[in-house]
């Protein structure tokens, strides 16, 4: 009997320090070859991206968002509709430049999100390219 009632409070325990640690859900993307890694979160449905390229921080966690011209704003009370990710490989030629072919080589991660009140916008995508 006190081992199912330490294990149910065990149980609680763990709940309540993962619910305290706020409402976070992370998505990474890497460039084609692995050298670039850009980070995104939802801290509290605040969105935050981070980029990375090998060991160096470009870009340490920043907030992203809109202010708009009626004095709105975008960025505040958003939640992840649907993620996916994409990648591309292809060669085109052009008519006019130093060199005929050019490579598009990415990976691309879609990010929905969108307001959980107001108005209920929304805001999407995100690639990362190999150069």
């Amino acid at each position: 009997m006190k081992n199912k009632i330490f294990n149910i409070i065990g149980f609680l325990i763990i709940i309540s320090l993962l619910s305290a640690c706020g409402n976070k859900q992370t998505q990474q993307l890497t460039s084609p070859n692995g050298n670039v890694a850009v980070t995104f979160s939802l801290m509290d449905g605040q969105p935050f991206y981070s980029v990375q390229k090998g060991e160096e921080i470009i870009m340490k966690p920043s907030r992203l968002g809109f202010a708009l011209s009626d004095g709105d704003s975008l960025g505040t009370n958003m939640k992840i509709i649907k993620t996916s990710t994409a990648s591309l490989d292809e060669i085109w030629g052009q008519p006019w430049g130093e060199e005929d072919s050019v490579r598009n080589h990415y990976n691309e991660l879609k990010i929905e999100l969108q307001e959980n009140s107001g108005k209920n916008r929304l805001r999407k995508s995100l690639r990362c390219y190999e150069k």
